[in-house]
């Protein structure tokens, strides 16, 4: 129960920071990037490109991608041992 509520836990990061970003790139005209002296800078959004999508939703779909991954290898694991433990 553990293993499935962490595959759900992943693949809802992954989906809703997928989202975000989909949502953050169809509504913004410009993109404001935080300068060190406390100003902005405002980018249209012909010239902005990958950028734009850079918000929460990377970091929670990279969380997501990442757990899902380590969840999958550890199964493989799991599973590896299990046919070894059989075969002894």
């Amino acid at each position: 129960m553990k293993t499935t509520f962490a595959y759900l836990a992943s693949a809802a990061l992954l989906a809703v920071g997928l989202v975000k970003m989909a949502v953050q790139a169809s509504t913004q005209s410009t993109l404001l990037i935080p300068t060190c002296l406390g100003q902005s800078v405002a980018l249209p959004v012909a010239s902005a490109g990958t950028p734009l999508l850079h918000c929460w939703g990377c970091y929670t779909a990279a969380l997501g991608a990442v757990g899902l991954t380590v969840l999958a290898a550890n199964g493989l694991k799991q599973t590896r041992q299990r046919r070894v433990s059989a075969l002894s």
